[in-house]
């Protein structure tokens, strides 16, 4: 999920979606990927696919506009996940808080995630960042929550990201024989 509003870094949209578009390479091959751009509304701008180059594009054609709907559109994305077996979660990057009114609260898009078992990764981008509901939320729901002050930062956490993503949904596989062996 990316943030889209008008306030996005302060006109620096171009980074944010270098950086997420760094975390989709970092995915694996057959790892599906869906795009929600939200400002004063949600738009899936790409269903879950594992066409990594289609999501790239599709991020790199996002324009900002508008107020931060952030709620409606972490519905959307669970939505969106509803059906889907194996591994999920959700990332959500913003750099405000709810300035949009919606019935959607945190706490009910939180206890929802945690009934279809998906995660939040939360991204408070810069200073105007609503931390405490962005931590409240990856806390509730079994994600983690990051702080990039800039969004040069992204890229490291999106880094960070893939690699606790990997560790959830992998498994190491060992054995060891009891009897030993002579080359």
């Amino acid at each position: 999920m990316i943030d889209v509003s008008g306030s996005i870094v302060g006109g620096k949209p171009e980074e944010v979606k270098k950086a997420a578009m760094h975390f989709i390479s970092l995915l694996k091959e057959d790892d599906e990927v869906g795009v929600i751009a939200f400002s004063d509304t949600s738009t899936a701008v790409c269903s879950l696919t594992s066409d990594k180059q289609k999501v790239k594009n599709e991020i790199s054609s996002l324009n900002v506009s508008g107020s931060t709907n952030i709620w409606d559109s972490v519905d959307e994305a669970l939505e969106m996940l509803r059906r889907e077996g194996g591994s999920k979660a959700v990332i959500l990057l913003t750099d405000g808080g709810r300035n949009v009114f919606t019935f959607k609260t945190r706490e009910g898009v939180a206890r929802k995630a945690v009934k279809l078992g998906v995660p939040m990764y939360t991204i408070g981008l810069g200073g105007d960042a609503d931390v405490n509901e962005l931590e409240a939320l990856a806390s509730e729901t079994g994600g983690k929550f990051y702080f990039a002050p800039t969004p040069e930062d992204l890229k490291n956490i999106y880094g960070e990201i893939a690699k606790e993503m990997a560790r959830v949904r992998g498994y190491l596989v060992t054995y060891k024989s009891p009897k030993q062996a002579y080359i």
